[in-house]
């Protein structure tokens, strides 16, 4: 509510996963839940919430239509970006 209070009218999320452990291990410190209760606190205040996924290939690109579902589902729009390498890599992260 202060960031409403403030004039903040939107915020953007990146939410890869909606799985805990997913989560967990590509944020490496991240916690699922803390994220939600973040989401739902921002739109219980009346911001509009923007989500940012970035589609990975065998790690959650199965999940994508399930959170776009879900996302639209409560009202926010879900923008899946997809990876772009740079340099040299060591394996075929798309």
């Amino acid at each position: 509510a202060e960031l409403a209070d403030r004039g903040v009218k939107r915020i953007n999320v990146s939410l890869d996963t909606l799985d805990a452990d997913k989560f967990h291990a590509i944020t490496r410190w991240g916690n699922l839940g803390k994220v939600m209760a973040g989401i739902d606190a921002a739109q219980a205040a009346g911001l509009k919430v923007k989500l940012n996924a970035v589609a990975l290939k065998d790690f959650n690109d199965v999940e994508l239509p399930e959170m776009m579902r879900w996302a639209h589902g409560r009202g926010m729009d879900l923008t899946v970006i997809e990876t772009m390498p740079m340099g040299e890599i060591d394996a075929d992260r798309t």
